[in-house]
């Protein structure tokens, strides 16, 4: 807005419309003028606004007088004077409710009032309600609040993350690296198509790495305060091992992989490429371990055949080959 229309929003009644959080995403900008600014591009990826749940949503749209989330209603929206629900705010969101402005231009202006509204509670919802309230499901990163506070806070601290994370982020790992339903999360399992690692479905098992240490090999999770990031590494042996950087969109793609069990179409295809680049890397390690240790190679020629059982977890099958 420019300086001459701040008194007719405040004559009308209409403050929300230059609401500070919806234009901190360029919200009083148009959408050629938004997306030519970098910082917009790169706050617009976090979809904070256009992202929700029922339950923030029934909060904005039925919250008011509601027994459960009336309260929310009260602190949130109706209490900010500046920014939260003004007349026009409930007007349409009567008019919404009753169905009489389905489809019309009104329609569209009540869900982009809902759309600021959002952003709004992104930012006045305090700590104590992040998880009850489901702060993070405002944005694309949903697990974005665990990584924070679960993974990175205790890495720098120098603890160890929680059993149950890790196990599924090698759970994850398992269902990218073989394309299959895998339900395992005590091995990282390494296969490929025959010759072809790269494949969306890896059906000939390579060979499996204890997340537990187990003669030389583990899992672990770790900071380098050198690139100030979260390090996932897989050791092969002591002195053998690979790094991967979990940074916070692959730490979301691997959570949403091994909890909804398909690949988020959200997401660009290049974290799909770095994770099977990663398996390539993993491989190349083993086959190094393999060549150095004497007492791994033998003289029977075989392939491990890749299956799952019922219950999703692996079976695989060794069958020899007779020159």
């Amino acid at each position: 807005m420019t300086p001459a229309e701040v008194p007719k929003f405040i004559a009308e009644g209409t403050v929300s419309k230059a609401s500070l959080y919806n234009n901190i995403f360029g919200g009083n900008l148009s959408e050629i003028r938004r997306q030519s600014i970098t910082i917009f591009d790169y706050l617009e990826r976090f979809q904070i606004g256009y992202e929700t749940t029922n339950r923030v949503d029934n909060l904005l749209i039925f919250g008011e007088g509601d027994e459960l989330l009336g309260s929310y209603f009260a602190e949130f929206v109706a209490a900010d004077r500046f920014y939260g629900a003004d007349s026009r705010y409930y007007a349409s969101k009567q008019e919404y409710i009753e169905g009489t402005n389905e489809g019309d231009e009104k329609s569209k202006e009540f869900l982009e009032m809902l759309v600021s509204q959002r952003r709004g509670l992104f930012f006045k919802i305090p700590k104590e309600s992040e998880v009850e309230l489901h702060l993070w499901d405002l944005t694309v990163f949903r697990f974005a609040g665990e990584y924070l506070g679960s993974v990175v806070a205790v890495v720098k601290g120098g603890g160890v993350v929680k059993r149950p994370l890790l196990s599924r982020l090698v759970r994850g790992l398992n269902r990218v690296f073989t394309g299959m339903l895998i339900n395992s999360d005590r091995e990282l399992y390494l296969a490929t198509s025959g010759n072809y690692s790269q494949a969306k479905v890896s059906r000939i098992l390579v060979e499996r790495v204890s997340v537990d240490p187990n003669k030389g090999e583990k899992i672990v999770l770790r900071y380098d305060a050198a690139s100030d990031r979260v390090i996932l590494t897989v050791f092969f042996a002591p002195t053998l091992s690979v790094e991967f950087s979990l940074t916070l969109i692959r730490y979301e793609f691997l959570s949403r992989v091994a909890i909804e069990g398909a690949l988020p179409a959200s997401f660009s295809k290049e974290c799909y490429e770095d994770l099977l680049a990663f398996k390539s890397q993993l491989i190349a390690a083993h086959t190094k371990r393999k060549a150095d240790d004497p007492v791994q190679t033998g003289t029977a020629i075989g392939l491990n055949l890749f299956t799952l059982t019922d219950q999703g977890m692996p079976d695989p099958r060794f069958i020899e080959i007779v020159p």
